[in-house]
């Protein structure tokens, strides 16, 4: 179970865990893949991606943790946007119901991503938190976005397996690798000019 500042329903939640933690890793293995070839021009360091720093826990936690808990009701989003992008009108594939987010290939997420921008001008059977709230579908598109980089260049890896934890639980447990991918030094024990007055 993900730690929430929010009553979750458990039974709901053990369901749809499986499901929902693969739509996330579809999700942010497409917004920040693995990068073969810029580790074979830089070095292995910047092959990794977000599902090697485990960013949909991070998603997943992030979302869970807003004014109203929203990761099924996003994953349920994502799977509509999905499912659109195969539907008459926009590529004459007759929509069914076998098509998830996390089952349809990396460039038709990124359609479907798109189509989160023109959500609230498309008509569509939003999930039930969306429905009075289309400019939330907006919200949501930045959110995951801006999320998943977030997560991915924040410490987040790095708290091993404290992650998962309350924030006041968790503990650095090594230095993430995405800090050593764009040269981060890791945090500082006060500025650098704060230090060499003192």
């Amino acid at each position: 179970m993900y730690w929430t500042f929010f009553p979750q329903d458990q039974n709901n939640e053990s369901t749809n865990m499986t499901y929902m933690v693969g739509t996330f890793r579809a999700l942010v293995d497409t917004i920040i893949p693995r990068t073969p070839r810029l580790a074979q021009e830089y070095g292995l360091i910047q092959y990794y991606g977000a599902l090697d720093a485990d960013i949909d826990q991070f998603l997943i936690l992030s979302l869970q943790n807003l004014q109203y808990p929203l990761a099924v009701y996003t994953m349920e989003l994502l799977d509509l946007a999905a499912k659109l992008t195969y539907s008459e009108g926009y590529e004459g594939i007759s929509q069914s119901d076998e098509i998830t987010f996390s089952n349809i290939p990396p460039e038709k997420r990124l359609q479907a991503l798109e189509l989160l921008l023109v959500a609230p001008i498309f008509p569509a059977n939003y999930p039930r938190v969306f429905m009075d709230n289309p400019d939330w579908v907006l919200n949501i598109y930045g959110a995951l976005n801006k999320s998943t980089m977030f997560g991915y260049y924040s410490e987040w890896y790095g708290y091993g397996n404290t992650r998962l934890l309350p924030p006041e639980q968790r503990q650095l447990e090594f230095y993430p690798f995405s800090w050593e991918q764009i040269n981060y030094p890791g945090p500082s024990l006060g500025y650098h000019a704060l230090r060499n007055n003192g």
